[in-house]
């Protein structure tokens, strides 16, 4: 069987909370930038290690929520 070995994540320079989707986005309370990046760099080290390749999507001020999207795994082609 073929799995996925390609992880795609999206660098968390604009990762924040300036509105409100669902439950887990709470506008009351501040995001701690620090905590989110090292929890998002520690990640994409268990991703590397266990033998993904990850590929870094740039962030973006627009999409600030995208960093910790619920689809990061994509199958790809072995190839890719």
């Amino acid at each position: 069987m073929n799995y996925p070995k390609n992880i795609l994540m999206v660098n968390p320079a604009y990762y924040d909370v300036v509105y409100q989707i669902n439950e887990h986005m709470n506008l009351e309370k501040k995001v701690d930038k620090e905590l989110a990046k090292t929890q998002w760099q520690s990640l994409k080290k268990i991703y590397t290690d266990i033998g993904f390749k990850v590929i870094e999507a740039p962030g973006d001020a627009k999409f600030p929520d995208m960093v910790f999207a619920a689809n990061q795994l994509f199958t790809t082609p072995d190839k890719v």
